[in-house]
């Protein structure tokens, strides 16, 4: 008989056969291969061997066996707010947009403005950004067609591992951190999101509770795998995270539940855009397979921008003369045509566009002049760009292009959903 001499709780140990003990204690529910944890109320327990290929985690407050692919868990792309290829802010946000890379900014009727920073204020030293939400002109009152909520347009080929629309489908975990600084609103303040599909007719609600001001809070829930409604696994989108700042009734739901409706939030949604000194950051958002919230996956700064680059890249000038990547010749005396490849094969063709045609210079031996014009055929894998100058040029010579000293000069190509 096998004695396990010291088993602290906590600890870890594998059962090699059926009746071991521990200090000459009998351990008679322990199944050959079952793992040995040092428990709270007794000295150890033993979970069994469950299903082939499940992983052993710590929730916290138990060892679970789960289903897990540690790597590539969340279904979120720049949940640390790490990457913001457009900018690290944006000031009187009163349309929709896209702010830091993938988060967008979404709104009906309401009058509310808002601004966005990539901000440095982190519930600890393992994140280094969130997204701020700074209210700079209020609406008071929300009527029933308002909406204001920040999401995440996950694509299908991204999310379909979830399995959504048919019988194999598998929930799914929500968890971020966030902190509300307000003294306006009430504490604990009810805030709310939901899950939907790209027909945005299926739609499930939840609520979270900030429960003090100032104070970062981690926030987690759990989605039931919808097993009905079409939900696309192709380029397109595949699932809609919202995270609701004012809703009105138009678009609110019963929580926890799947409803056929367009529900962004629920009934008890507190109005963040009611008064000018309310702020929100969040930060460490993930959306993953399963029923347990994980830790976050932190990605290198080098991952998460590749896998924003899918959807858009922009470089932006930093200094006069910063070339650009791609390179070509001169097809008349005024035009030159350049190629070049995207770091990342893109979700779509992508649409082209530059901060303005003058900002930029083609290049041509010794030649330097400025762009009149630029327009630019795409696919997923290169772009071909079409320069126009006024005059200097000559046919057949190689050419490339870089900016001028115009500030805040950029060239992007963009395929978000």
């Amino acid at each position: 008989m096998t004695t396990l001499s010291d088993i602290q709780r906590g600890a870890l140990g594998l059962a090699t056969t059926d009746s071991p003990t521990f200090n000459g204690l009998s351990i008679a529910t322990i199944t050959t291969g079952g793992l040995v944890v040092g428990a709270a109320t007794s000295p150890v327990t033993s979970l069994n061997p469950a299903t082939a290929g499940n992983s052993v985690i710590d929730s916290g407050t138990a060892w679970t066996s789960v289903a897990k692919n540690w790597s590539y868990r969340n279904l979120l792309i720049n949940g640390e707010m790490k990457v913001a290829q457009r900018g690290a802010s944006f000031a009187t946000i009163s349309t929709a947009q896209y702010t830091l890379d993938q988060w967008k900014y979404t709104l009906d009727a309401t009058t509310g403005v808002i601004t966005v920073t990539q901000s440095t204020t982190v519930p600890s030293t393992q994140f280094t950004n969130s997204l701020k939400i700074d209210v700079t002109t209020a609406d008071a009152s929300i009527a029933a067609g308002d909406i204001a909520a920040f999401q995440q347009l996950i694509e299908g080929l991204r999310c379909s591992r979830a399995g959504f629309g048919g019988s194999g489908a598998q929930n799914l975990t929500l968890s971020f951190w966030v902190r509300l600084d307000s003294t306006s609103l009430s504490f604990p303040a009810t805030l709310s999101g939901s899950i939907q599909n790209s027909a945005q007719n299926r739609s499930w609600p939840f609520e979270y509770t900030v429960t003090a001001n100032a104070t970062w809070q981690k926030i987690t829930t759990t989605i039931t795998g919808d097993t009905t409604g079409t939900w696309l696994k192709t380029a397109g989108i595949g699932l809609i995270l919202n995270l609701a700042l004012a809703c009105g009734s138009t678009y609110t739901g019963t929580a926890n539940q799947w409803n056929a409706a367009n529900d962004f939030a629920t009934s008890n949604q507190a109005n963040f855009l009611g008064h000018i000194d309310n702020d929100l950051y969040l930060t460490g958002v993930q959306l993953e397979v399963g029923s347990i919230a994980t830790p976050f996956e932190y990605r290198s700064y080098g991952e998460e921008l590749a896998l924003c680059q899918r959807y858009l890249w922009r470089q932006t000038r930093t200094g006069t003369g910063d070339p650009i990547p791609a390179s070509g010749y001169c097809r008349t005396t005024t035009g030159g045509e350049l190629y070049g490849r995207h770091p990342m094969p893109m979700r779509a063709a992508p649409t082209f566009s530059v901060s303005a045609a003058g900002d930029f210079r083609l290049r041509s031996l010794e030649l330097s002049t400025d762009t009149t014009a630029m327009s630019a055929g795409t696919n997923i894998e290169s772009y071909q760009i079409a320069v126009t100058v006024a005059a200097g040029l000559t046919a057949g010579n190689g050419a490339g292009l870089d900016f001028d000293a115009t500030a805040g000069g950029y060239l992007q190509c963009s395929a978000e959903l």
